[in-house]
């Protein structure tokens, strides 16, 4: 089976490297990364995914983060290829934490990312690896684009797309995610009950801190409602 990853706000893709080091050997990964010099929109980075989205093979897409609105655009298309969506600690509707708004400046981005917010997401002290990774990841991207994406976050919402996905949907949520609140789960489940929800006790980098967890759970998601 072959998944389609679209990353959190920096937007670069190398935070997937945890993840995909851990793929069992029946998964193929394709990542997708949006330009770190260019400031786009909710609609430019849907119409990018698109372009790239796999042609003639079954795959499943998973939107991490900020992402997850792009992902669910994108399925409310109802590709002819894509038989899942997964979501990842992410919202069909603005995440609202009144510091995301102190924070959506270039001026807090021309800097490496504070220890605070670092390990709200889950990279602590005690995880120099995970750290480095999130250092070097946001810092190759452009102040102003970390800024303008973060902008775009704020007043998002596709709660009518996700209404029209057809494909089954699994949301990875982590019950310490201080980042994407836990009412943004409970949001999409209350427009879609139908979806399967894997609760794993780690923060908002699920992907990062569980990887072999979040596989499992996907590989035990498409067995039961995809290959079924």
């Amino acid at each position: 089976m072959r998944i389609v990853l679209l990353p959190g706000m920096d937007g670069t893709g190398e935070l997937f490297a945890p993840f995909l080091s851990s793929a069992p050997s029946n998964w193929s990964s394709d990542v997708i990364s949006y330009p770190r010099k260019e400031k786009l929109g909710y609609d430019a980075y849907t119409a990018l995914v698109r372009s790239r989205l796999p042609q003639g093979e079954s795959y499943i897409l998973l939107g991490e983060s900020f992402s997850g609105p792009v992902s669910i655009r994108l399925a409310a298309e109802k590709p002819p290829d894509l038989v899942a969506l997964v979501l990842c600690n992410t919202f069909a509707r603005r995440p609202w934490w009144p510091i995301f708004s102190l924070l959506s400046w270039p001026s807090f981005f021309s800097r490496p990312l504070p220890s605070f917010i670092m390990a709200r997401m889950g990279a602590r002290k005690d995880n120099p690896n995970l750290r480095s990774l999130l250092r070097s990841a946001t810092g190759s991207v452009h102040p102003e684009v970390l800024a303008h994406r973060l902008r775009q976050l704020l007043t998002v919402d596709v709660t009518h797309c996700l209404r029209k996905v057809a494909v089954p949907i699994l949301f990875l949520h982590g019950s310490r995610d201080s980042t994407v609140r836990p009412w943004a789960m409970r949001h999409v489940r209350s427009v879609r009950p139908d979806i399967v929800v894997c609760e794993l006790s780690v923060a908002h980098l699920l992907l990062q801190l569980a990887p072999e967890s979040a596989w499992a759970a996907i590989d035990s998601f498409v067995a039961k409602r995809v290959a079924a």
